[in-house]
């Protein structure tokens, strides 16, 4: 269970970071 909080915290910290560059990409693929 506490690995699973772990990997949970993880993938957070990343979405975070990935979040604006694929907003990014989403909004200039939408434009297109």
């Amino acid at each position: 269970m506490v690995g699973y909080v772990a990997d949970m915290q993880r993938y957070e910290i990343r979405a975070n970071f990935l979040a604006p560059e694929i907003l990014c990409i989403f909004s200039q693929w939408l434009r297109e």
